[in-house]
């Protein structure tokens, strides 16, 4: 009984050391891609272009590409690259682009 009981032991505690040394670790993304909205503003009308930083193509990957994501702040979005947004009450919106 008792040598079931150190086996037992042993065996727990190769599982614990191996899970330990083969599980995978994750990392945060260290690199912040920003984009610089340029807003151009004609009345309650805005023209929305970006000044986003390259990508980087890695050799044997897919082509890298932009997929834009545009938020108004007023409940509408829009998926084109350079959008045209009317607001249909004056003020201060906050834009996002993902």
């Amino acid at each position: 009984m008792k040598t079931r009981t150190y086996f037992l032991a042993f065996f727990f505690l190769l599982i614990l050391c191996a899970t330990k040394s083969y599980g995978q670790e994750t990392s945060q993304d260290t690199l912040i891609r920003l984009a610089k909205i340029k807003p151009v503003i004609t009345q309650n009308k805005v023209q929305f272009t970006a000044d986003a930083p390259k990508l980087r193509q890695i050799a044997g990957a897919p082509k890298v590409f932009y997929s834009n994501f545009w938020e108004f702040g007023d409940g509408h979005y829009s998926r084109e690259l350079n959008p045209t947004h009317t607001y249909k009450n004056r003020g201060e919106y906050t834009t996002r682009l993902s």
